[in-house]
């Protein structure tokens, strides 16, 4: 199967000829062609494409393993939640508005790897944000970098498996 673009592409017929008007998928300008397969509107296009989509796979190579554990601690996250909501131990809602949509989990201390109940609170998706946000603002007055705060409680082992 083909992959679809998003972009609209026109087609319309001169003197027998048939010319498709296309946007280019890196610069987004419009193009004539009268080829079908054309996708970019010039070589240089083409080949920048190319080349950001190599690096971000080889970033994306780089990191793989990374990304894999932060979703599995994320999954172990939600069904210690669950598990706490399950007992009676915990009520199904933001921890700081009472709302019961849109829940997502909140590592109090901002490591992922710290799934003990003691460190996770359900907080909607706005109250999330919102301390999120405070935290960096927080940070920012202390000069700090959110990403020096994150490698500094996630120590030794986010160093190892960044490397």
């Amino acid at each position: 199967m083909s992959k679809q673009s998003t972009y609209k592409t026109t087609k319309r017929v001169e003197d027998g000829v048939t010319i498709y008007t296309k946007q280019c998928p890196r610069c987004h300008k419009l193009f004539d062609t009268t080829s079908r397969r054309q996708k970019y509107c010039s070589d240089k296009c083409s080949k920048l494409y190319n080349k950001r989509r190599r690096e971000t796979k080889k970033k994306y190579e780089e990191h793989k393993e990374l990304q894999r554990l932060k979703a599995r601690s994320h999954a172990v996250a939600v069904e210690t939640l669950n598990c706490l909501v399950q007992l009676g131990q915990l009520e199904y809602k933001c921890s700081c508005c009472g709302s019961e949509e849109n829940l997502e989990v909140h590592h109090k201390d901002l490591c992922w790897l710290n799934n003990t109940p003691d460190n996770l609170v359900y907080l909607c998706h706005k109250c999330h944000t919102k301390a999120h946000s405070e935290l960096e603002k927080q940070l920012d007055e202390e000069g700090i970098l959110v990403s020096e705060f994150r490698e500094e409680k996630l120590g030794i082992f986010a160093r190892l498996l960044t490397k």
